[in-house]
Formats: structure tokens, C-alpha cells, sequence
């Protein structure tokens, strides 16, 4: 049946829901909006008394060290868990290599062993960091060369940069 206008709509008339018909179409897809579903995670509420801790949106600390606040100075004031780490292969890389006893059981030279190739490893990550980081930034020049005059103060910048001055 026709509506005619200036009538009001009928009592049979059925209104469109607009965010139900969105739900159900993106719930076809198996999608969700932020806040809607489902949600598993742990919460702990010791949290809520560590207020002079770092309280954030992830917070980790797998080290259950005895005084956390000595922890999160030494991570913050000396060297993080991973230059510390680092530290210590080098140490034992230069024992491996100048004092290697010849009496060692397979067991022990193949531990000597994982941590050469530990050490090699981390040299080649680092390394291909750095290529990665270079790749980025030789992007973004050329990104900047496409439009020079648009990008002349950048331009300028990065020139005075490579130049050393």
C-alpha cells in the first residue's frame, strides 16, 4: 500500500533499523566493532596498587624479580635486558674463542657452540635492521625528489645533514 503525503504512516508500517541492519551485515563477514563481543582477558588487580609502577596499556614483567622498582631503574639507567644480554655473549664469545678447553663433552661444546651462533645471528638481525632502516629512508628522499619545490626545505635539510654541516 502507497503512502500518500501528508498522511502519517500506516500502524502495519515497519521502521528501518539502520545499526541492526549494519550489525548483521558485518556480523555475515564475522566482523566486530571495538567493544562488541566477547572479550577473555586477565586482569590483575594487584595493578591497581602498583600506582608508583608503570600502569599502562600493556604492561609485562615476566622476571619476577625480587625488587621491581631496582629492576626497572638498572633496565632504565644502565642497559636494557637485550644490551645486557648482549654484554655477556660478546664476554663469553671472547672465552669460546681464546680459552676453549680440549677435554669439553659434545653437550658442552655444542652449548659454546649455540651461543657462537647466538652471537652470529643477533650480527645478522642488527644488520638487516640497518639495511631496512637505509631502504626506508632512500624511500622517503625519493618521495621528497618527486615534488622539489613543494619539498625544498626538507630536501635542504637532508643535504646539510649528509653534508655535515
Amino acid at each position: 500500500m502507497e503512502r500518500q503525503p501528508g498522511r502519517p504512516p500506516s500502524a502495519d508500517a515497519v521502521p528501518i533499523d539502520l545499526p541492526a541492519m549494519w550489525q548483521t551485515w558485518l556480523r555475515a563477514f564475522g566482523l566486530r566493532g571495538p567493544l562488541s563481543g566477547d572479550v577473555n582477558q586477565a586482569i590483575d588487580a594487584s595493578l591497581l596498587h602498583a600506582m608508583g609502577d608503570q600502569l599502562g596499556f600493556i604492561n609485562i614483567n615476566g622476571t619476577r624479580a625480587g625488587d621491581v622498582q631496582l629492576e626497572q631503574r638498572i633496565t632504565e639507567q644502565v642497559a636494557s635486558y637485550g644490551r645486557q644480554l648482549g654484554w655477556l655473549v660478546d664476554a663469553l664469545e671472547v672465552l669460546i674463542r681464546t680459552d676453549r678447553p680440549a677435554d669439553l663433552t659434545p653437550d658442552d661444546a655444542a652449548a659454546l657452540d649455540q651461543v657462537r651462533n647466538l652471537r652470529a645471528e643477533v650480527a645478522r638481525a642488527k644488520e638487516e635492521v640497518a639495511r631496512d632502516r637505509i631502504d626506508r629512508l632512500v624511500a622517503d628522499i625519493e618521495a621528497l625528489r618527486r615534488d622539489p619545490e613543494r619539498n625544498r626545505d626538507e630536501l635542504q635539510r637532508l643535504r646539510r645533514a649528509v653534508e655535515g654541516d
